[in-house]
C-alpha cells in the first residue's frame, strides 16, 4: 500500500486521481485506438515520480488492471464484440483452460508485468 501518512491528505488525494485518470487512458487508448502498449508508458511515468518503489508499482497496477479491465470486459458485457469467445481461444492456444476468465486474467497480468518492467526500468536508469 502507498504511505498514504508520509504522501498527506493532499498527496494521496493526487495518487488516487492520477490513477484514475491513467486507467482512463489505459482503457480508451487500449479499446478505442489499439495501444496495448500504454502500460509500459505508464510505468515508466511512475517510475519516473518521486513516490516509493512499492508506491509506484502500486499505481501501476491498479492503473493497469481497472483500465484494461474495462476494456477487456466492456464489449463482452455490451455484446458488441465477441470477447468471450476470443478470450477462451486464446487461452486454449496458450496451453491453458479454455475459460474466458483465464483469457482475461493472463492478458491483466501481461499488462501489468509491462508496467511494472517499466518501473523498474525507470528506476534502474534514474540518478539517485
Amino acid at each position: 500500500m502507498p504511505d498514504f501518512k508520509r504522501l498527506g491528505k493532499r498527496g494521496s488525494r493526487w495518487w488516487l486521481v492520477s490513477c484514475a485518470a491513467a486507467a482512463a487512458v489505459l482503457g480508451l487508448g487500449a479499446s478505442l485506438f489499439g495501444l496495448w502498449w500504454l502500460p509500459f508508458v505508464a510505468g515508466l511515468v511512475a517510475g519516473a515520480s518521486s513516490w516509493r518503489v512499492r508506491s509506484a508499482l502500486l499505481w501501476v497496477v491498479v492503473a493497469v488492471g481497472v483500465g484494461w479491465g474495462v476494456a477487456l470486459w466492456w464489449p463482452a458485457l455490451t455484446g458488441n464484440a465477441p470477447a468471450g469467445a476470443t478470450a477462451r481461444v486464446v487461452a486454449a492456444i496458450a496451453g491453458l483452460p479454455a475459460f474466458a476468465g483465464v483469457g482475461v486474467a493472463g492478458t491483466l497480468l501481461v499488462g501489468a508485468l509491462q508496467g511494472v518492467v517499466a518501473v523498474w526500468l525507470t528506476r534502474a536508469l534514474r540518478p539517485r
